[in-house]
């Protein structure tokens, strides 16, 4: 009877990895409002966020189910990773305007730089390869992800009040796009690989990387095609 009464009353723990994977959210937000965009706080905020969140639902081993299993689950959590920085973004935009205005203008010049798709392909690869170290991947895809979505966000809010509100919505969709998809499942499956590698699964690590680095260079080819055919 005892026992029965201590259980009612405790209850469930809460999950730590939870509760700091939302603070880390919660930081990102207060210094965007109280300082800008702090590359260095807002990549630990990002890279803490998926990797906590990682670690809390992605929880099976590699022989318990296919790779589809997890590079699809770890794409949604990318995906929600991508758009807290979105939010984060707006933010910056809508507190410092004219400091943003020239950040998505410092930023789209540097894009502008990479004139071909192989050049798209060598600027993200670095990243999806980083993501396939065991432990350390999720963290450094949240780092990428977190402020790509930043900066997409900031882009976001002025492309919608300069009165190109459909172009905005458009933008705001871009983890929908066909070459947000691959480009994000790609680097699901550079992390899915990870999970190889930790146990020693060598053969069908090196697959999923190999599958990982064709959608990555799939990616770069459609959104340059998306690129122009916007421009």
């Amino acid at each position: 009877m005892s026992d029965t009464f201590y259980v009612t009353e405790t209850g469930k723990p809460p999950n730590i990895k939870l509760l700091i994977a939302l603070l880390a959210i919660i930081v990102a937000l207060l210094t965007t409002f109280l300082q800008g965009y702090n590359v260095i706080i807002h990549s630990l905020c990002f890279g803490t966020f998926l990797f906590l969140m990682y670690s809390s639902f992605i929880t099976k081993e590699p022989r318990e189910a296919s790779f589809l299993y997890f590079s699809l689950r770890i794409w949604v959590l990318i995906v929600i990773t991508l758009y807290l920085g979105m939010l984060s973004g707006l933010l910056y935009s809508y507190v410092r305007a004219s400091e943003a205005v020239e950040f998505v203008k410092s930023v789209g010049e540097a894009l502008i730089s990479l004139r071909s798709p192989i050049m798209i392909f060598l600027f993200n690869l670095p990243k999806g390869l980083l993501g396939a170290i065991p432990y350390l991947g999720p963290f450094i895809i949240g780092v990428a992800g977190g402020n790509s979505g930043f900066i997409m966000g900031s882009a976001v809010y002025n492309i919608y009040f300069s009165g190109e509100k459909f172009r905005a919505i458009i933008a705001s969709l871009v983890a929908f796009h066909p070459y947000g998809f691959l480009e994000l499942f790609s680097y699901s499956t550079f992390i899915t690989a990870s999970l190889y590698f930790k146990e020693k699964m060598w053969g069908h690590a090196l697959k999923l990387v190999g599958l990982a680095i064709i959608l990555l260079l799939i990616a770069a080819y459609v959104e340059f095609w998306e690129l122009k055919f916007f421009r």
